[in-house]
């Protein structure tokens, strides 16, 4: 940890000399508001029932207060029928390639769990998403560098509470997350994460690696994660993987912008010790695409859950209707 401080330490050093040659001013310091909201009917064939739900209903305002200084603040009014305030931050920006974020973000982990509601390609996350990164947003200081270039690459490097969302909670040890991206390279980019500390109350160790590829309108996108808790009764591992492949047909007249059949495999594992795999998932999604100045989808779509030893009691049918603005 004391290294960890050093290094951050050293950066800062390094990068205020460059605030004394200022060039001419030409930022916006309008606001963007933005945000998302998911509505959507869920027939649940396993058990004979439905419901109407409201996912999400998110709203951001973000923005620049100087040319070295953005914000952002984030809410959403229904996460699961649950108000969250999700980020608050102020993010320093030194050098063109050089930013630091302080305040409530998403921890840097897993590139399908760091995707906002709005660009999802399913209407339910993957297992990496909901199971292994459940809670990993939290407060804390973040070290990007990011280039562009004929081989973009990214480095994301933090240190954080480990109390979870709104909980400024005082500690003696903290919570560390890095994440590492390269791409898009000839349609690939890569990307590998990790993370050491408490999550939901407990001492946990997690890394994940993932790959996509795209060519022309076809999608391929794959990563796998694991994570080891610790507790009071012991130690135990969890593990997921998804692998999904979706393809954009292109509408050119009309009101549609595109048709993106697509299909997906996950699977997650409680207890890798045990050796049992559930529950594994086969989804399929079909998006009609709509566009004017906002962007908005409806989604069809049907999950198929396979349990080792219980019935699938969670095989559902979605209509969803999503508005990004």
């Amino acid at each position: 940890m004391t290294l960890l401080k050093n290094m951050f330490l050293g950066v800062l050093l390094g990068v205020f000399p460059g605030l004394l040659f200022a060039q001419k001013d030409s930022t916006s310091y309008l606001p963007q508001v933005g945000g998302v909201i998911r509505a959507k009917f869920e027939y649940n064939s396993s058990i004979g029932k439905s419901r109407f739900e409201v996912r999400n209903a998110r709203f951001q305002l973000a923005g620049n207060v100087s040319k070295v200084f953005k914000y952002k603040a984030e809410v959403d009014l229904s996460d699961e029928g649950v108000i969250k305030m999700l980020d608050a931050n102020v993010q320093f920006l030194p050098t063109k390639h050089l930013v630091f974020t302080l305040g409530q973000m998403k921890i840097p982990f897993s590139t399908d769990n760091l995707r906002s509601p709005g660009t999802l390609n399913f209407s339910n996350r993957s297992f990496i998403a909901k199971r292994i990164c459940k809670d990993l947003r939290d407060i804390g200081f973040m070290v990007s560098y990011v280039r562009g270039g004929v081989l973009p690459f990214a480095l994301h490097a933090g240190v954080f509470n480990g109390e979870g969302i709104n909980n400024p909670e005082w500690v003696s040890t903290y919570s560390i997350g890095a994440r590492a991206e390269v791409g898009p390279w000839k349609g690939i980019s890569l990307s590998g994460d990790f993370y050491s500390g408490k999550v939901a109350g407990n001492s946990s160790d997690m890394f994940n690696v993932g790959a996509n590829y795209r060519y022309k309108h076809f999608y391929v996108d794959a990563e796998y994660a694991q994570k080891q808790n610790m507790d009071t009764t012991g130690v135990w591992s969890s593990n997921a993987l998804f692998a999904y492949v979706l393809y954009e047909i292109p509408i050119k007249k009309g009101i549609l912008r595109n048709i993106i059949p697509a299909v997906r495999y996950d699977f997650y594992t409680a207890d890798m010790a045990n050796g049992i795999v559930q529950p594994a998932r086969i989804t399929t999604g079909l998006t009609f695409g709509f566009h004017k100045i906002t962007w908005a989808d409806i989604r069809l779509s049907y999950e198929k859950y396979m349990y080792h030893n219980q019935p699938d009691a969670e095989d559902k049918a979605t209509i969803e209707f999503i508005a990004r603005f």
